[in-house]
């Protein structure tokens, strides 16, 4: 397995080696190295927080290796996804098969680490007689983790206790409850729904009538260029703005009042 192939070719494989190093395993990690390289992990498999392998050492018989990653809880997936299901471009992301390389900022903004943040998380052990951690054989399969992370960096969610699917499906659910609550609230009964305008008591009949008029008029005289003759001028209305009861709930932001901002462009004032 990953004979003659270098590790760490996209950005989440070297991100999974940079984050060992950092807990000072470098010098370890480089012994690993060469057994990757040629081939010595020979079995190696990965379920939800997780990595089993066989590695061949000097001895005829492979050793066998164990790395458990720290899953996150079903409160912490919960909180996550929640999250990540407000951000659309993300989520639209993930759902096409794409994984966006800063994702794990977003777990950040609700305190969670994608990533293992120290290595209290991690606990591989081996059956060599090697007693550092990570011996060579450890280090090996950590490369080998580094590899298929850069074949598929969904395995990520898989290391931390979730399988892609399982996330992806979650994500639709979450979209499907939002998508529900916007209709609900658009689909307003009939019965619900205000008689009269928002403004407190008055209704768009009352403005038409406020401003009737009785206008003689004939085409004879229209076409003649005589004035037409109104009997009493327009009254000036007692609102400054239509009735906009059914729409607001359409399509209007509830952060902005529509009434006020309608009577201020009504009034002629431009401050809204």
């Amino acid at each position: 397995m990953a004979k003659g192939n270098s590790f760490s070719n996209t950005w989440w494989g070297r991100h999974w080696i940079s984050i060992l190093e950092s807990f000072g395993w470098a010098n370890r990690l480089e012994r690993g190295r060469r057994y990757a390289r040629n081939g010595s992990v020979l079995e190696f498999h990965i379920e939800p927080g997780k990595i089993t392998a066989k590695v061949q050492g000097s001895r005829s018989t492979p050793y066998k290796v164990t790395i458990k990653v720290a899953k996150l809880t079903k409160k912490e997936w919960q909180a996550v996804l929640k999250h990540l299901s407000t951000k659309a471009l993300y989520a639209a992301k993930l759902l096409s098969g794409d994984m966006p390389e800063d994702i794990a900022a977003i777990f950040q903004e609700v305190g969670i680490s994608l990533l293992p943040s120290d290595d209290s998380e991690i606990d591989a052990r081996c059956s060599c007689p090697d007693f550092a951690v990570p011996c060579k054989h450890i280090a090996a399969v950590h490369y080998i983790v580094a590899e298929e992370l850069d074949k598929d960096p969904f395995l990520v969610f898989k290391l931390r206790g979730m399988e892609k699917e399982d996330v992806l499906n979650r994500l639709l659910k979450f979209d499907d409850r939002k998508r529900k609550s916007r209709n609900d609230s658009n689909n307003i009964p009939a019965q619900a729904k205000p008689s009269t305008s928002l403004f407190s008591g008055t209704t768009a009949s009352a403005f038409a009538k406020e401003n009737s008029t009785t206008t003689a008029f004939s085409l004879e005289g229209f076409w003649s260029g005589k004035p037409l003759t109104v009997s009493s001028p327009p009254a000036v209305p007692s609102i400054h703005a239509t009735a906009f009861a059914d729409t607001e709930n359409a399509f209007w932001s509830k952060d902005f009042p529509l009434a006020q901002i309608m009577q201020a462009i009504y009034r002629g004032s431009g401050k809204v």
